[in-house]
């Protein structure tokens, strides 16, 4: 417990590289004291931290990969308490992500229809973001209709994190660059300094691909805080 938090502590304040060697450690511990759903969370945490180090889409192509092989081995195993299947749904979800940034927009559909049960030990905005993100994936922010964001608006989720990520993507999707940036400036400062340069790096973006790798990312550090 004590690596994970240190990990904790570490990826909040931006250093990446000893967030992973604190939660490699973690889950070394844990799996060997058979704390299986410790294990994978200290797994996915530190694949996380080495999502958000990629400078590029093909970096990011590259370090994702690890995303299938946590899948695969968290898939196989069965153990039907709540806190496990939590975290099993957590994995998925970067997972999904993962599958649309690459262009396997089928098989990740069969996989939710398959793996539909699941959805219940996440928040349902979850699934909203996820929607949003493929569409940016796909190239199709600026189809995006104003309306949809106004419904997603009325669920009044708690998730302040959430709630901010959707403003942005609004105003990207109307191309509104003044408000993005506008925007981020301003909630960046209740924010850690990971999830600071995460916001700005959407700002920063200058083509499809280097917005890709920013919500990408973005999305990965959102499913640890929910």
């Amino acid at each position: 417990m004590l690596y994970g938090l240190l990990g904790d502590l570490m990826l909040i304040n931006g250093k990446l590289k000893e967030a992973k060697k604190y939660y490699e450690l973690s889950a070394k511990i844990e799996v060997e004291l058979q704390y299986l759903m410790n294990y994978f969370w200290a797994k996915i945490r530190a694949a996380v931290c080495d999502i958000l180090r990629a400078k590029s889409l093909t970096e990011l192509k590259r370090k994702s990969k690890i995303l299938e092989k946590l899948w695969k081995e968290v898939d196989d195993l069965e153990e039907p308490t709540a806190p496990y299947l939590r975290v099993k749904a957590k994995i998925l979800a970067c997972y999904f992500v993962y599958l649309a940034l690459n262009g396997r927009t089928d098989e990740m559909l069969q996989l939710m229809e398959e793996k539909i049960r699941l959805d219940m030990y996440l928040p349902k905005h979850v699934d909203y973001l996820l929607k949003y993100i493929i569409k940016i994936f796909n190239e199709e922010i600026e189809k995006e209709n104003h309306t949809s964001f106004t419904e997603i608006e009325i669920e009044n989720t708690q998730n302040e994190l959430f709630n901010d990520i959707i403003k942005i993507i609004h105003f990207l999707s109307i191309r509104d660059k003044w408000n993005t940036r506008n925007y981020v400036r301003q909630i960046s400062k209740k924010y850690g300094i990971t999830l600071k340069k995460l916001l700005y790096e959407i700002v920063k973006a200058q083509n499809i691909d280097e917005l890709k790798v920013a919500f990408f990312k973005l999305f990965c550090f959102y499913i640890l805080s929910v």
